[in-house]
């Protein structure tokens, strides 16, 4: 249960592709899957090609080192897993953070500020305020600490930069606005919403002091393969940031700050394994790296900066190899095997049954307890009754 505007970006984006989906069966999964994954990799592809877009036509001429961030960023096994991922983070999640992202790149790159600039602003923040509440979270975080540090940094290095009221004004509004909006379109939604946040950050287990160390090493393990992407860009960009702490723009600091936010807040999670959590934190980050990128690096930026680069091409080089030439092709689920019984409910994922509307299901992801608790609430049994639930704690 998230707000409601995340679902009706999804939907919008269905209506305008009609046209193609309805000449496909939707009850079909080895048609319409392909079809599905290709259009919500759209969303990536609209955010990576407005950058894309940004550093072939900007004023100051791009590096190669630039030049290969970005593709390294492109070709990650991040981007590519979420971006063909069927859920809201690796779509929607990457449009509202990367469309804030680029309003706040577009406010670096200008000479001048009008009363455009600021409503793109208020509109880019509003849109990523019908998100996930983590998020706004998230920036009203990394806009406070960028507000005090700007104070630190004109006492400590005189800096003349400052924090633009007008600039304030226009993401407390959009944040406020959209959070609004959100609650007025789908009350339900959007405080279930909160009640999915509390679950997902284990709170209940870290009060009553289960601090679960074992299962988050065992997590991050399992988890390597997409944020190593991310943790190189967040050292890379917090090496570019540091090395101008003196010169520093504030808006610079906020998208970074907001890119860090986004990646530590899922990192720390003990929920699972999912690479999906970490998409809008890649998109921000590269966006920010992009924002803080020096005109002139020195000799050991350069060579700090090259090894990470090359690491994170290997990591795309090794992921290709065994997800494309190595590994085999899986069948499509086909749910015409599944026979219920009257009071029965399959064990499924929504992937697996949202084509199947005279199936009644509960999603595994749920994970067993909770799947358990609402099939004995409502009378139900579970088929099959020897189902084999996941193991969040290990890699797959």
């Amino acid at each position: 249960m998230h707000p409601n505007n995340l679902y009706n970006t999804i939907k919008f984006a269905g209506f305008i592709s009609s046209p193609i989906t309805n000449q496909v069966p939707w009850q079909d999964n080895a048609k319409i899957t392909p079809l599905l994954r290709l259009l919500f990799s759209m969303f990536q592809f609209v955010v990576l090609s407005v950058i894309a877009f940004y550093l072939v036509l900007r004023k100051s001429p791009t590096s190669l080192l630039m030049a290969a961030i970005f593709l390294a960023v492109a070709i990650s096994p991040i981007a590519i897993d979420t971006s063909a991922n069927l859920q809201v983070d690796g779509s929607v999640g990457v449009l509202m953070s990367g469309l804030f992202a680029i309003a706040i790149l577009y406010f670096l790159s200008s000479t001048t500020r009008n009363t455009f600039s600021y409503i793109m602003l208020f509109a880019a923040t509003f849109f990523l305020a019908t998100g996930k509440q983590e998020w706004s979270m998230v920036l009203v975080i990394a806009l406070i600490i960028t507000a005090v540090y700007t104070c630190y940094a004109q006492k400590k290095f005189q800096s003349s930069q400052s924090l633009d009221k007008p600039v304030v004004i226009a993401i407390l509004s959009g944040l406020a606005a959209g959070h609004l909006f959100s609650y007025l379109i789908c009350p339900q939604n959007y405080m279930g919403a909160f009640t999915v946040l509390w679950q997902f950050s284990r709170v209940e287990n870290l009060l009553s002091g289960q601090i679960e160390t074992e299962r988050w090493i065992s997590l991050t393990l399992s988890r390597l393969r997409w944020i190593c992407t991310i943790a190189a860009l967040a050292v890379i960009s917090g090496i570019f940031i540091f090395r101008r702490l003196k010169v520093l723009k504030p808006l610079e600091l906020l998208i970074w700050l907001y890119g860090i936010g986004l990646f530590c807040a899922f990192v720390i999670s003990n929920w699972n394994h999912e690479s999906r959590y970490f998409a809008p934190a890649l998109i921000t980050l590269t966006i920010a790296t992009i924002a803080v990128f020096p005109p002139d690096i020195s000799k050991n930026t350069l060579a700090v900066t090259s090894v990470l680069l090359i690491l994170m091409l290997a990591v795309s080089g090794i992921f290709l190899y065994n997800n494309i030439v190595r590994k085999p092709l899986k069948p499509y689920f086909d749910s015409s095997e599944i026979a219920l019984k009257p009071g029965q409910i399959a064990i499924l994922s929504t992937a697996q049954a949202w084509n199947r509307p005279e199936i009644d299901f509960a999603n595994y992801n749920s994970r067993q307890e909770g799947v358990e608790r609402f099939a004995e609430k409502h009378n139900k049994t579970l088929y099959p009754e020897d189902f084999v639930w996941p193991d969040y704690s290990k890699s797959k």
